[in-house]
């Protein structure tokens, strides 16, 4: 019975720890105690009842759907110490008798009836293969044996049920003759497992006990699986019967009404003001307006205020709309290395109406080949090393490289193309997937969701201070808010002059032009953080694209007290 029932039981549970595990176990710990009304433990009493179970088990398949549910495992394995003395020739006798006994359920049940007739077929087949001792259970089952955690299992359940009991309830002292006894602790904790749970059940209420090893463990964790506990034996009576034994254990709810507006109500109460009619372009347009001599890009030596930009932009604009005849909606690549004319080009394809299409020239052909025949491209814009790409694509398409440096565009008209003003909704740009799960998809962004981004983000501060590093290949998503992020607050984009990043480079540049905004992908932001001592200017430093480590954001907070990660 005992090799089939732990077959394949886990060696450790799942549950996520606060602390790494320590080699040798410390059995230090510390306990975490609440009580759950009369009502609660009269409704808990009723269902057990009405399902043909002991309060025990029901108590037991509750704390196992708990540890389940914060696990996200489905076979929960918990111990429980038993009396041991099914011969009547030991009921008479003195002496320690009791074994242990592994209960693992599988909580992963179409309905809870389903579930607790599963909990109560596990508690009778354990108890009817009680005889055989837990360390011969052990050694049998050849359970790999650890200094770091008990065997089997670590999580242990004990209760006393005294409910519907007519004795007297025990008082906190005790009368012998003319001496009187009450309890009194050393006030230590023993953590002989990683938890270990006692759970009472009396016409008083439920007391819930949780005694925890403290190097495994925070208290604060500790209170949420105590809270989290109650919530569930809870809703196990304040339900109606048929509609809860009918749903799915996994659905049954552990959070509290409080928790649940924090979580799925609160975070999302978060009203930007923004125009969600204003286009990319006119956005920026109003920004050089405003401050005409101030620097809108820094590239190598170059320094270009909001006024050139925005002209130089204006007579590329002009060039498209008459000489390559784009009209709204006309979607056009623009294959470059980070340059000035990078962005002239993005801003000149936006006022002639158009939406661009990054393409990076670092991506293999195929790819490129790929998006410039998915999007229908006729025209790329190239300059760089993306000149050379631009023109072997269109040779396949059959379409026009543009060679933004060839052009001859001084006698193009420096104003604002006079077009119709385009809706928030109309297209900005397309950008693609990596097409990890097959091939790339282009995702079509409205220019309301660059708006959106930028406009008073509650994660940092976007205005005419910002000097935002732009590092970022111009195909990946984290070059919307590195360029338009300060070109439409009025700050200051500082484009990294190579292709290739390098940590001491970076530094260097974050120096020279005070940069105090800048976003890494989480392998280089791990790799800058070992370096990132003495960058004074930074005040935000933004990080994603992967797993980014708590180590190292800990390791910049430390290096950096006054930037936010």
């Amino acid at each position: 019975y005992w090799q089939q029932q732990l077959a394949d039981v886990p060696p450790v549970h799942s549950l996520p720890l606060d602390y790494s595990r320590p080699d040798i176990k410390q059995h230090q710990g510390a306990q975490v105690k609440s009580t759950l009304s009369k009502e609660v433990a009269q409704g808990l009493a009723a269902l057990a009842k009405a399902e043909g179970l002991t309060p025990f088990m029901l108590l037991h398949g509750a704390l196992s759907l708990l540890l389940s549910r914060h696990s996200n495992a489905r076979d929960i394995v918990i111990g429980t110490p038993v009396a041991n003395r099914m011969q009547a020739e030991l009921e008479p006798l003195i002496g320690f008798f009791v074994n242990t006994l592994v209960l693992n359920v599988n909580t992963a049940q179409a309905t809870l009836a389903e579930y607790l007739a599963h909990v109560k077929a596990v508690h009778l087949g354990a108890q009817s293969n009680q005889d055989v001792p837990f360390e011969q259970l052990v050694e049998q089952l050849n359970v790999p044996r650890s200094t770091a955690h008990t065997p089997l299992f670590q999580v242990m359940l004990t209760t006393r049920t005294d409910y519907g009991l007519t004795g007297e309830v025990e008082d906190s002292a005790w009368s012998l003759g003319g001496a009187q006894l009450s309890p009194r602790s050393d006030g230590s904790v023993v953590a002989k497992f990683d938890l270990d749970v006692n759970m009472t059940l009396s016409e008083t209420g439920v007391e819930l006990c949780w005694t925890y090893d403290t190097a495994l463990f925070s208290e604060a964790h500790i209170d949420t699986l105590n809270r989290h506990l109650g919530t569930l034996l809870t809703t196990l009576t304040h339900s109606d019967s048929a509609s809860l034994l009918a749903q799915a254990p996994g659905t049954l709810t552990l959070l509290s009404d409080a928790e649940q507006q924090t979580l799925l109500v609160s975070p999302n109460q978060r009203e930007q003001n923004y125009d969600a009619t204003l286009s990319i372009h006119q956005a920026f347009e109003q920004q050089a307006a405003a401050a005409p001599e101030a620097t809108a890009l820094v590239f190598q030596n170059q320094s270009i205020s909001y006024e050139t930009l925005n002209q130089r932009a204006n007579q590329l604009a002009h060039y498209l709309l008459s000489e390559q005849y784009i009209t709204p909606g006309t979607l056009i690549g623009v294959c470059s290395s980070r340059s000035v004319e990078m962005v002239v080009s993005i801003l000149a394809i936006l006022k002639a109406g158009g939406a661009y299409v990054p393409l990076d020239p670092n991506y293999p052909a195929s790819r490129l080949s790929y998006m410039a025949v998915d999007a229908g491209l006729r025209q790329v814009i190239g300059y760089g090393s993306g000149l050379v790409v631009a023109q072997s694509l269109m040779r396949e398409q059959a379409g026009t490289a543009i060679d933004i440096a060839a052009l001859e565009l001084d006698d193009y008209p420096q104003h604002n193309p006079a077009l119709e003003k385009l809706s928030g909704d109309a297209l900005a740009y397309v950008i693609y997937t990596s097409g990890s799960t097959g091939q790339p998809k282009g995702v079509l962004t409205p220019h309301r969701a660059v708006q959106r981004l930028i406009s008073t983000p509650h994660f940092m501060t976007l205005d005419s201070d910002t000097v935002f590093l732009h590092s970022a290949n111009i195909a990946f998503d984290a070059a919307t808010i590195e360029l338009w992020g300060p070109l439409l607050n009025g700050g200051r984009c500082v484009l990294y002059p190579q292709d290739q990043l390098d940590i001491h480079a970076l530094n260097t540049l974050i120096d020279s032009q005070a940069i105090n905004s800048m976003w890494l992908t989480a392998g280089l932001f791990s790799e800058w953080s070992h370096h990132c001592d003495g960058r004074t200017s930074l005040r935000y430093v933004l990080a994603g694209g992967d797993i980014v480590h708590g180590a190292d954001v800990m390791r910049v907070q430390q290096a950096l007290p006054q930037a936010q990660v």
